[in-house]
């Protein structure tokens, strides 16, 4: 029956059939997965649904053995759009044979999701590559929880400054388990690529690395340019512990308390920008930072004013989410957080 159908019903046929404990097919292809054997040439229509079916739901224990026939699939005229291959051990070998696949004339892909993959700077370099030599249909890339570090920016930046390349959304995040590892360093590379006219990012989110007031200052340079088409930037930060008020509050300890460690300074230059440009960002995001009270009254300030286009500015700090916008702003009153009143 799955033969005659399309295979956007035949995916669907695959959810309903999960639902009725019914999972040979899946649990075929799994284990051809698992053996490094999985032939493109012997694949039915059902066995591709199957496949299919499998990608669309991360963590399938995949490694780089399989990522050779994954390539070959978009190197041909298939009509994938999205791969999702987040909380797989890839490492940077994968991406390589990816790699190859994506940078076929016949690759249609537009999103590409690689978190949780244990990569390094090395996978940044073969993307690069791919944005570098021809025209790129990815839009979208997330290689969030990656060991990517600033080298790895380095790399991606110069792909990114391709005119082959029309990626729009990065994110490179952080995580209780393993760390982008951004410096304030990779700002002077994403301010220089957002500077750009090559560039076509709309959307980058930097949380929870160690950008610090210097790396804040740096891209806040950059966003005031008429070249620039970001509409969201994310600086938040994520603590994994939090044992004392002062290093909640101020970040002046180095442990393993990763963020982005912006406090009044680079909040106050981000207000800056936002003054002498009004450019085209809508959303900032600074959860888990310490801007202060001059530097949040400052940003406050650039949503009631009619110049600026910011729609959303978002604080998360203390554990309490303010949410302030345009349309409805919270104000923070007082807070008892571990028995210390602030």
């Amino acid at each position: 029956m799955i033969t005659k159908v399309s295979s956007r019903r035949s995916i669907n046929l695959f959810y309903c059939l999960s639902e009725l404990n019914d999972s040979s097919l899946v649990e075929e292809i799994q284990k051809s997965l698992r053996s490094g054997r999985l032939s493109t040439n012997e694949l039915t229509p059902a066995h591709w649904s199957a496949l299919v079916f499998i990608l669309l739901l991360d963590q399938n224990s995949l490694t780089s053995a399989c990522c050779q026939d994954l390539s070959s699939v978009l190197s041909t005229q298939s009509s994938l759009r999205t791969l999702s291959l987040n909380y797989n051990k890839l490492q940077d070998s994968a991406v390589k044979l990816l790699s190859d696949g994506l940078s076929s004339p016949q690759c249609k892909l537009q999103i590409l999701g690689l978190s949780f993959c244990f990569l390094s700077s090395g996978s940044c370099g073969f993307l690069a590559s791919v944005f570098s030599n021809q025209p790129s249909s990815l839009r979208e890339l997330d290689m969030s929880h990656n060991s990517l570090r600033d080298s790895g920016v380095k790399q991606l930046c110069v792909g990114l400054q391709s005119r082959f390349c029309r990626l729009e959304t990065l994110r490179s995040e952080f995580s209780l388990l393993r760390f982008c590892g951004l410096t304030e360093k990779s700002c002077e590379f994403l301010g220089s690529l957002l500077s750009s006219k090559a560039c076509h990012l709309k959307v980058v989110n930097l949380s929870a690395n160690k950008l610090l007031d210097s790396g804040a200052m740096r891209l806040s340079a950059e966003l005031q340019s008429p070249d620039c088409q970001i509409k969201s930037l994310s600086n938040s930060a994520w603590l994994s512990k939090v044992q004392s008020l002062t290093e909640l509050c101020c970040l002046q300890q180095v442990q393993n308390y990763s963020g982005c460690w912006i406090r009044e300074k680079g909040c106050i230059s981000l207000a800056s920008a936002l003054t002498s440009n009004p450019f085209s960002l809508k959303e900032l995001d600074l959860s888990y930072n310490c801007p202060g009270d001059l530097g949040a009254k400052l940003l406050s300030a650039k949503l009631k004013d009619p110049q600026c286009s910011l729609e959303t500015l978002r604080y998360k700090e203390l554990f309490c989410l303010v949410q302030m916008s345009k349309h409805h702003v919270c104000e923070l009153t007082h807070y008892n957080i571990m028995g210390v009143s602030v």
